[in-house]
């Protein structure tokens, strides 16, 4: 210890004398990590060697439960899950020749699905998630609904449209928009927790021949994303195509603002995202004229 010492001693005051030339505009290559090598022969005598106080074991827990935490209205909770069923792991290793096993554990290819999601048809950007009812008859009012939608998009006769519903609809209570977006749950998969989120809110953009259409809370025409937007009444259900929604948004409900009867607050951070632009028809055919000239 007493060499190592003597050695360090020489290899700063070789640095200072290198580097820091000892002028005050060159005080910033006296860093911390430099004045700390002077504490480690002491640290030693009193500490016992670095491997016995290191903390890297600590910080690499540390980093595994930062990569594991999957909820933010509960971590503590959840944490305390992935702990113990890395016990369970670890008991499995010791018991049992299964090293091979337990080594492919928790790993999935980029992009693989899980078992509890699927991708449908050609909606390869919004995968879908359980809870999942592989058998649901929706009601009267329900199907009314779905058929309105149908004819505004396609401008069908409504008796045609009602005709070639099926009978049975699978219901999915979460989804995932895939490439970073955001996570949705459906009111069947919403809980009653007051703790948890309500992310069954959502932004969606409908295009019907060409015009764009929203169909949005009450908001007097004001955009969540370009300024601070309430609303106190929601319009009726509606029934839309999963390739329209973009985000998840956030609704926060007080008193405050610009009137004293309870309202909601409208959070959006959708307006980082890619948005679609419209060009008027008219502009269009002319180009294509001129090409064809």
């Amino acid at each position: 210890i007493d060499e190592l010492e003597a050695k360090i001693h020489i290899w700063v005051d070789l640095y200072e004398e290198y580097y820091y030339q000892y002028r005050e505009d060159r005080l910033s290559v006296c860093t911390t990590v430099v004045h700390g090598l002077l504490h480690i022969p002491e640290n030693i005598r009193y500490c016992a060697p670095s491997w016995a106080t290191w903390t890297f074991h600590i910080e690499r827990m540390c980093g595994d439960f930062q990569g594991h935490l999957g909820s933010k209205s509960a971590p503590a909770s959840n944490i305390n899950k992935h702990v113990l069923h890395g016990a369970y792991l670890d008991q499995l290793g010791n018991r049992f020749d299964m090293s091979n096993e337990l080594s492919e554990v928790g790993k999935k290819p980029k992009g693989a699905l899980s078992q509890n999601e699927t991708i449908k048809g050609s909606y390869e950007d919004y995968i879908l998630r359980t809870p999942h009812k592989k058998k649901y008859r929706p009601d009267d009012n329900m199907r009314r609904m779905i058929t309105d939608y149908f004819r505004e998009i396609t401008q069908a006769n409504r008796n045609t449209i009602k005709a070639r519903l099926p009978d049975n609809m699978p219901l999915w209570g979460k989804f995932h928009i895939a490439h970073s977006g955001d996570s949705v749950r459906c009111t069947m998969a919403t809980s009653r927790k007051r703790s948890e989120r309500n992310m069954s809110f959502v932004r969606f953009e409908l295009i019907v021949f060409d015009e764009p259409k929203m169909i949005p809370f009450l908001t007097d025409g004001k955009d969540a994303t370009q300024e601070l937007t309430f609303y106190r009444t929601e319009t009726a259900p509606i029934i839309t195509d999963l390739a329209t929604i973009r985000a998840v948004i956030g609704r926060v409900q007080t008193t405050g603002g610009p009137s004293t009867q309870q309202h909601w607050g409208i959070i959006d951070r959708s307006s980082a995202l890619t948005r679609t632009t419209f060009e008027e028809r008219d502009s269009l055919s002319d180009e294509d004229d001129d090409d064809s000239d």
